[in-house]
């Protein structure tokens, strides 16, 4: 998990309760961001690093909660934001485990594209 998978993940949990399930908030997240279900699921999960900006202001109007409730947790997690609201993750700032996720990932997009 990462910091801002922890941040999101409470926030989604302040909403529950008898009437909306954490299914119906993740998909008003996905809604809101313009992307999938299941692409929440991965960035919840800590499988996706450093959503864009404009996805994680998707959020944001969702859970409701400021940018920078969500933003600090993901500069804290390593990434970086380019002028475009674009993530970048910063490997040199820690977290093992992203980088051993992210090598993988590098290395399953090299052998792709040798083929």
């Amino acid at each position: 998990m990462t910091q801002l998978s922890d941040t999101l993940d409470a926030a989604i949990d302040r909403l529950v309760d008898d009437n909306t399930s954490r299914t119906d908030i993740m998909g008003r997240m996905a809604t809101a961001a313009g992307i999938s279900e299941s692409t929440v699921g991965q960035i919840l999960g800590g499988d996706i690093f450093c959503p864009p900006l404009r996805r994680l202001r998707g959020f944001a109007r969702v859970l409701p909660i400021t940018m920078e409730t969500i933003q600090g947790p993901a500069e804290a997690d390593g990434c970086e934001y380019d002028e475009k609201g674009f993530g970048v993750f910063c490997a040199v700032k820690g977290f093992d485990v992203q980088v051993e996720k992210f090598d993988k990932l590098l290395h399953s997009i090299l052998a792709a594209t040798k083929n």
